[in-house]
């Protein structure tokens, strides 16, 4: 497993652990939707785990939502860029 953590950019630690040894390189998973508000409703009601919530994403220019699926892996709805 690669592990270099030596790169000049990280994504906030969304996991909520302070070590950089805890970080990795890992993958998030990105999907653009069609209707965000629906697929935020139904994570909802499935009771999803929210690492964070509904907000826009200024560098691309969308509203989106950070889940964990059940594998433990990331994975980020996006609406269409306007």
């Amino acid at each position: 497993m690669c592990k270099r953590v030596d790169v000049d950019h990280h994504h906030d630690d969304f996991l909520g652990k302070k070590s950089i040894k805890s970080r990795g390189n890992g993958v998030v998973l990105w999907f653009l939707v069609d209707d965000l508000n629906k697929c935020v409703k139904a994570a909802k009601k499935l009771k999803a785990k929210i690492l964070r919530d509904v907000a826009l994403n200024p560098n691309a220019g969308h509203y989106e939502i950070w889940l964990k699926d059940l594998d433990g892996y990331v994975v980020v709805l996006a609406d269409h860029p306007d």
